[in-house]
């Protein structure tokens, strides 16, 4: 089974800060599963796997947008 991270593991493993993952999440950048929704608190998990493949995706944007040396 895939591993289940949440938001503020998704922040420590990209080296970012939380409300950067919580925007990324917020935004559909990076998929999350919503696993309830208690009193105005959702308890959100990002699977492993998403991250890995958005990850790539930036990797893949980020090469095509270099310039020739």
């Amino acid at each position: 089974m895939n591993k289940m991270l949440t938001p503020k593991e998704v922040a420590a493993r990209l080296a970012i800060s939380r409300a950067t993952a919580a925007r990324l999440i917020a935004d559909g950048t990076i998929p999350v599963l919503v696993l309830a929704d208690r009193s105005r608190r959702r308890l959100l998990r990002v699977r492993e796997d998403a991250l890995e493949r958005y990850l790539c995706d930036c990797e893949r944007s980020g090469a095509s947008n270099r310039q020739p040396a």
